[in-house]
């Protein structure tokens, strides 16, 4: 259960990675994009460390009146819907049972529930290999993360996240980076490197 698309992203980061190499998921849902990866560092012999950060919550992550625009049910009532129908804890008892059964799950060093940008500062700057994004999607949740999480990326590693297609992600993307730092993106994905490692190559 979940949602997923940017299998290619993925299979980049775990081929490119170095072994010790740190990753963090900023967003994991219900863990298929998690699982994925671990399945496929673990297929590869790839002894990377893992860590997840996630509310594991239902919460507003777009914009007021967004999901009337897009035909959908208004966010306050789809959200009471959903917390008469689910216990408080389904998503994260979901992630966990997702990820625990799947090759790789070992490579988990940590999974963190909260706000990410209050989880940010238990990671050391500079001490992640990748940081993928898929939390928030409000321009302002998602500028928020990039002050957040771009520091804890090292010199040479990558950070990424979904949605570029989304108008809010994409201009807090294109508002955090100088003009000059190149923004890559594949369908949905935007990544922007750091420093001078290559990982298109």
């Amino acid at each position: 259960p979940g949602w997923f698309d940017f299998y290619d992203i993925y299979n980049l980061f775990v081929s490119k990675m170095l072994p010790g190499e740190s990753f963090c998921e900023v967003g994991s849902f219900m863990g298929k994009s998690l699982a994925y990866l671990l399945e496929r560092a673990s297929l590869l012999n790839k002894r990377i460390k893992v860590y997840s950060v996630d509310r594991f919550v239902i919460t507003r992550d777009t914009e007021p009146g967004q999901e009337e625009q897009d035909g959908g049910m208004p966010w306050e009532e789809n959200a009471r819907a959903w917390e008469k129908r689910n216990p408080p804890d389904v998503l994260f008892n979901a992630f966990s049972s997702n990820i625990s059964r799947v090759l790789g799950y070992e490579l988990v060093e940590g999974v963190s529930q909260g706000n990410s940008v209050d989880i940010a500062p238990n990671f050391k700057d500079e001490s992640l290999a990748v940081v993928f994004i898929d939390a928030g999607h409000t321009y302002k949740m998602i500028y928020a993360d990039l002050v957040a999480w771009f520091p804890k990326v090292k010199y040479g590693g990558i950070i990424a996240g979904h949605d570029w297609l989304g108008e809010s992600v994409r201009k807090a993307v294109i508002d955090f980076f100088p003009k000059e730092c190149p923004i890559r993106f594949s369908n949905n994905t935007w990544m922007v490197m750091k420093g001078e490692r290559n990982w298109f190559q």
